[in-house]
């Protein structure tokens, strides 16, 4: 009986020190108080706050709303080292039962770890193992995917199913942490007398037979010290040529190091010179591309002499937007489509204000196919969401103007096609700079 009890307390034991070191970080001070007087501590079998039940640990939290959903409160367990409880016994269901309480209305309860989410009527817990719908506590089976143990029902006809998004309290469940271990001395034997003489008359046999083990194991040590010794001057004569090596590899090494970084360096250089070289000959070969295109290239329109002077005057013609348009398409343009927040930023600090806060310059942007659908001239869609509006576009204004009276990024307005206001145009560059 004493070997038993001593063999006892040795696997429990031995299962804390594994529970230990499953963790990273093993929370003592939740599983033992602090030390007391003599640098003792009290530890008991479930963390702080947790509940004990035969060898499981259960936390059942009565939480305020905002509660959880069932995932929600599964990776609450998670952090906690568990899982929503799994419910094997009667038991344990009439356990849980009597440690929760009802709150809120009689469809709310307590997530348990029971899911048919992988497969509709298949109810798996959460440790992978089937559950079968005739062995629960079902109070309802229809519903939803996920499981609630129910305070208002009835202890063994208790469960429903519900929407997993639903939100509820829940329970955690883990196995046992601690092993408690009794306190006090283990108990001693009763001595025995003809043991005890037996044991010392073999005692002495041993004695003697272990000296004379030693003083021969002993002579054998001392030839393999020697034997060692001699093997250590060769080791450290050895050594020492290696060092001699190493320091000669190391020279050689940077010597390399050096000359690499050097290379490293005018490889650098000469990818960037082949870079400007390459941009420099697509550029040229744009160029050539477009002149060979044209029957005649109009020079002193895109090489104009030093002493030219050009402006681009903002006179007193205004123009409709369709008027605009056929002026744009009479120089070879359009009117501008804007696709990005650079470009609107440019045409912004290129435009200017003139009459009053609503008239502008009129862009490639117009309904007038379909009111509400927004078409760019190249026929491509503007969801309105994307784009660079003042306010939403109202019934009977067909036609977009950037406005430089507004802020850059909520600029466009829509008006009447009809408005005469300024406009911009826009063409394929023909010269690549």
């Amino acid at each position: 009986a004493e070997k038993e009890e001593v063999s006892t307390e040795r696997d429990r034991l031995n299962w804390n020190l594994r529970v230990i070191y499953q963790l990273d970080d093993f929370p003592v001070n939740k599983y033992c108080s602090q030390k007391d007087d003599t640098g003792d501590r009290k530890c008991n079998s479930c963390q702080d706050g947790w509940m004990l039940f035969k060898s499981s640990c259960y936390l059942i939290l009565h939480p305020d709303a905002p509660w959880k959903t069932w995932t929600q409160s599964q990776q609450y367990c998670k952090q906690e080292n568990a899982d929503l409880a799994i419910i094997g016994s009667q038991e344990e269901q009439e356990f849980i039962h009597n440690h929760t309480q009802y709150f809120y209305d009689e469809h709310h309860g307590y997530w348990i770890g029971l899911t048919d989410m992988a497969k509709d009527r298949q109810w798996l817990w959460v440790n992978g193992s089937n559950q079968n719908l005739t062995d629960g506590f079902w109070k309802r089976q229809t519903g939803g995917d996920c499981v609630l143990t129910v305070p208002k029902n009835a202890p063994l006809d208790n469960w429903n199913a519900e929407s997993c998004s639903m939100q509820n309290r829940w329970i955690c469940e883990m196995k046992e942490g601690l092993f408690l271990v009794k306190d006090g001395p283990p108990p001693h034997s009763q001595p025995f007398r003809g043991v005890a003489v037996c044991l010392g008359v073999l005692c002495v046999l041993l004695v003697l037979t272990i000296s004379t083990s030693l003083s021969e194991h002993n002579t054998n040590l001392v030839k393999e010290l020697e034997q060692l010794t001699d093997d250590h001057i060769s080791l450290l004569a050895a050594n020492q040529d290696l060092m001699n090596l190493y320091c000669k590899l190391s020279e050689a090494n940077h010597i390399l190091q050096s000359d690499y970084i050097n290379v490293s360096t005018e490889n650098q250089q000469l990818k960037a010179e082949r870079m400007n070289l390459s941009r420099d000959r697509d550029g040229l070969n744009w160029t050539l591309g477009v002149i060979f295109q044209l029957k005649k290239f109009p020079v002193d329109n895109y090489c104009p002499y030093k002493d030219a002077n050009i402006k681009v005057p903002f006179g007193h013609l205004w123009r409709t937007w369709q008027g605009s348009r056929q002026h744009c398409k009479n120089n070879n343009a359009d009117l501008v489509d804007i696709d990005s927040q650079e470009e609107q930023e440019f045409i912004l600090n290129n435009t200017q204000a003139y009459y009053d806060e609503d008239h502008g310059y009129w862009i490639g942007l117009t309904d007038i196919a379909e009111d509400g659908q927004w078409l760019w001239v190249d026929g491509r869609h503007q969801n309105l969401t994307d784009g660079f509006w003042k306010r939403q576009p109202v019934w009977g204004r067909d036609c977009a103007l950037t406005n430089p009276n507004n802020a850059p990024l909520a600029n466009w307005n829509a008006a009447s096609c009809g408005q005469r206001n300024r406009w911009i145009c826009e063409s394929r560059a023909l010269i690549w700079s």
